[in-house]
């Protein structure tokens, strides 16, 4: 993953499992939807998920995050959320926290936009196993996202890769 290196920088969870429906990867119903205001809100908002494609785009949230949370060259936060769903049957799903969950994987910009979100892996897959198998992992293996060649930090000489 050239000029690019993945850090914990920000932490966009929440405290508990939010509800969510994906019926694209499992039946309707297995997802818990006792929160069914936000998981709304949580379909309309992906739907409209688009991965920034040209370095100016990039450069953009990135001085988003200078300004906003002091993080200069961070092009996104990235982090995992498991997400409570009643048992599929099987102990796939079963995660370390004790509970059958699927897996949100998500970039968001400083503005908690999201930029790219995976969701379905099972609960006992591992974020960093999650993200390895991603499209957004590949992407950048492949050089695909137009990222930024590095710059030098505020006050600094030399580049420093950009950062998620």
């Amino acid at each position: 993953m050239r000029g690019l290196h993945v850090v914990p920088c920000l932490y966009m969870g929440t405290t508990s499992p939010t509800g969510f429906r994906s019926s694209s990867t499992l039946p309707a119903g297995t997802v818990n939807t006792s929160n069914t205001g936000r998981a709304r809100d949580m379909f309309y908002v992906t739907t409209k998920v688009e991965v920034p494609s040209t370095e100016a785009e990039w450069q953009q949230i990135s001085l988003e995050f200078a300004q906003r949370w002091n993080l200069p060259n961070c092009i996104g936060a990235i982090d995992g959320k498991h997400v409570a769903i009643r048992s599929p049957g099987g102990s796939t799903h079963y995660n370390y926290l004790k509970f059958h969950s699927i897996i949100l994987l998500a970039v968001v910009d400083a503005k908690y936009r999201f930029l790219y979100f995976n969701v379905g892996a099972n609960g006992r897959a591992g974020d960093a196993g999650v993200f390895r198998d991603s499209t957004l992992a590949a992407a950048l293996e492949n050089n695909t996202l137009n990222i930024p060649t590095p710059v030098p930090l505020p006050g600094r000489v030399t580049p420093v890769p950009y950062l998620l």
